[in-house]
């Protein structure tokens, strides 16, 4: 028909210009007599059994913009392979015209990578060249550089698209030198977008890049790492490149995205990206360069890289928070998990006073079992891990967020579930009161895996509030498993132990309250519990509550330090220095170790003594039982709640309190009591501000 007269030309022309666009309408040279000659590049083989015909193919192939940006000053060749050959092939090439005396020109052999967010790109390995008259000579090993992609990048996982397809990208690119003499060779584009790049930044540019990258070598240094000195100096080439920096640990080099130097050198977003990826060199020294587990690598270097920029996290760490309350160590190895996990890091260290745990899990083999025995396993732990998360002081999330991500559906059942709490009606209500029957708000079942949690973001309808009884405290009950209640309001956030203390009140403003139940079950055990939240009225005897809370934990939850006293410790910490004294832990120490210790849970045990009915004083530990020392209690028994308060003077000036709230409870067989609250200490001095706020809980068997 007339319409298919039309129709088969317009066929014929997309397919064409489809075939253009893939490179389809290059001539393939095949090879011939062991070689493979073009007008650009003549290939050999050597001691690689390559037969005739299409063993081996050459095309040309189209320039990528970023690859012009990156210094390149021939056409791209692209080499295919049937086998993957493990012996050198080498290439003959005309010296570029463009290129200058002064700079450097390398052979950039290019493999399609698939970065984990699915996008595609060539991914180049730089490789010396020799270059003699008119001609450049290099070489490398096809199935080496295959293996090359042990890559470890600072935001994204990658690697080869199809490792089993021999498809090398390369082409010749010329390099400009910044290097002093140092452990590192900075390689930049003579030219980029057109201009010259040495005109896009200053000599203290190149010399403040210098300065951080040999400030990460003496920084692990410092920590007691050692270097195979023969692997110096470092190249560092910056260059367009998908990641924001990267370290390909076979060839030993650092890659820097140049958008960083576009404008200067970016000194505050560059810095953490060299710590990061020294540190995989330094991981490479200590545990080859395919030893270790991934996640580790990259939780690790992340640490430091975060450590720089004064965080508990990285850029990418939320993105990457999927999997993180399914357990503490992830399922599955993988970059991604490690990205996750740098508040996990944060958490270890302040567990353990200082991140030398990092290098003794190195000095075995950098994996996952290392860090089982550097570490005691997580059921001792994860509770303090998870609360540091979901309280805001670790991570790139605050209370409210993880509350919102649940309730408007941004996050998933892996962190957690929306909690609906049901208050019965007034007469109802009224009834239960009457009768002394237990209250319930809400039940549900859910499954924890082993040593992981979820949150529980509780809800409650507008004309529920008024329901509630006055001074009501629901409680949040689960057998076997540790839970703990946040609250927040904007950023300010309380930990509740096990009560929603102060619901009734929240009527009208955007607090939210959520609940954080942790597994005690080791990896690999996902167990079902059954979650209640009541409004009990059988509260314990203040008798019931006195002995010795032997398992208590002790979480420092905020603490405050104003502006004025800071300056003050700096005057007296540097006048010690200067003075020589020693005078053991001062004030300014002491904020120091506080500080420190937040959001770490502490193990503290701590005892009620009766000084009369529904009186008692508290001490902590094994002290010596002294009374001005010791926080007084005052018990409301009818509420269960517990009062405590301490002041402290000298020369009859208050100079510090301590005073907090704790509520009683039973468990659910009634054979134990628990206490979960916290309190207040601040310190007063002239023009002086100094205060902490400490979560307290504890159990014990009645008659004990």
């Amino acid at each position: 028909s007339m319409n298919q007269k039309t129709t088969i030309p317009w066929i014929v022309l997309w397919l064409l210009l489809v075939g253009l666009m893939f490179g389809c309408g290059q001539k393939a040279i095949q090879v011939k007599d062991g070689k493979l000659v073009s007008e650009l590049v003549t290939i050999t083989f050597g001691e690689n059994a390559v037969k005739d015909g299409k063993d081996a193919i050459l095309q040309e192939a189209k320039k990528l913009s970023y690859e012009k940006d990156n210094g390149l000053l021939t056409a791209i060749m692209v080499l295919t392979l049937k086998d993957d050959l493990d012996k050198p092939v080498a290439l003959t090439m005309p010296l570029p015209e463009d290129f200058q005396e002064g700079e450097e020109l390398f052979l950039g052999v290019g493999i399609e990578y698939v970065y984990h967010s699915g996008v595609e790109s060539l991914e180049y390995f730089y490789l010396p060249v020799d270059i003699q008259g008119g001609e450049v000579q290099a070489s490398f090993v096809p199935k080496d550089v295959m293996e090359a992609s042990a890559y470890k990048g600072a935001g994204v996982e990658a690697g080869p698209k199809d490792p089993s397809k021999m498809k090398f990208s390369f082409g010749l690119f010329s390099q400009s030198v910044a290097y002093e003499k140092g452990h590192f060779k900075v390689y930049f584009p003579s030219f980029y977008k057109g201009k010259r790049f040495t005109h896009m930044l200053e000599e203290e540019d190149f010399q403040g890049l210098l300065e951080d990258l040999e400030g990460a070598y003496e920084k692990f240094q410092g920590l007691g790492y050692t270097y195979e000195e023969s692997a110096f100096p470092i190249s560092v080439y910056i260059k367009a490149i998908e990641d924001d920096a990267s370290w390909h640990s076979f060839y030993q080099h650092m890659n820097l995205h140049v958008k960083f130097f576009e404008e200067g050198y970016q000194r505050d977003r560059v810095k953490p990206l060299i710590h990061h990826e020294f540190f995989h060199f330094v991981q490479d020294q200590e545990v080859g360069i395919f030893g270790g587990d991934t996640w580790i690598s990259e939780a690790t270097a992340s640490y430091y890289e975060s450590q720089v920029k004064g965080t508990t996290y990285t850029s990418i760490t939320e993105s990457n928070m999927e999997e993180i309350f399914m357990s503490v160590y992830p399922e599955k190895d993988g970059a991604g998990a490690g990205y996750g996990r740098v508040p996990l890091m944060h958490f270890l260290k302040s567990r353990t006073g200082d991140e030398a745990f990092i290098q003794k899990v190195y000095g075995y083999d950098g994996t996952e079992k290392d860090l089982s025995i550097v570490i005691s396993r997580p059921p001792h732990w994860n509770h303090g891990y998870y609360l540091s998360l979901v309280s805001g002081n670790l991570g790139p999330l605050n209370t409210v967020a993880y509350h919102h991500g649940l309730v408007q559906k941004h996050r998933d059942e892996k962190f957690g579930y929306v909690f609906p709490l049901k208050v019965p009606g007034q007469e109802e209500m009224k009834r239960l009161l009457d009768t002394g029957e237990e209250i319930l708000l809400g039940e549900r079942s859910i499954t924890i895996p082993g040593t992981g949690a979820k949150i529980l973001a509780f809800t409650l309808e507008e004309k529920d509030y008024d329901n509630l009884p006055d001074g009501a405290m629901p409680t949040v009950i689960c057998e076997d498993a540790e839970v703990t209640v946040v609250t927040a309001l904007g950023n300010e956030m309380s930990i509740l132990g096990a009560s929603l203390t102060g619901i009734k009140d929240a009527k009208g403003t955007s607090k939210i309250y959520l609940a954080l139940v942790t597994s005690k079950e080791e990896q690999g055990t996902a167990k079902s519990y059954d979650v209640r939240v009541v409004l009990s009225q059988d509260v314990p005897t203040f008798e019931e509550l006195i002995g010795l809370y032997e398992d208590g934990i002790m979480t420092i939850q905020e603490v405050f330090v104003s502006d004025y006293l800071r300056e003050e410790l700096k005057k007296e910490t540097s006048a010690t220095k200067e003075e020589g004294a020693d005078l053991g832990c001062d004030l300014g120490e002491m904020v120091t170790n506080i500080e420190m210790q937040k959001g770490v849970p502490q193990e503290r045990s701590f005892k009620i003594v009766s000084t009369g009915k529904n009186q008692g004083i508290l001490y902590f530990d094994e002290e010596e039982e002294d009374e001005d020392n010791a926080m007084t209690l005052t018990y409301e028994e009818q509420v269960g709640l517990l009062t405590g308060n301490l002041v402290s003077y000298i020369n009859d000036q208050e100079v510090a309190s301590m005073k907090g709230d704790f509520q009683a409870s039973y468990s659910t067989d009634k054979k134990s009591v628990q206490l979960t609250g916290s309190f207040k200490s601040t310190f007063f001095f002239e023009e002086k501000d100094f205060y902490f706020i400490v979560e307290l809980q504890g159990k014990r068997k009645i008659g004990e």
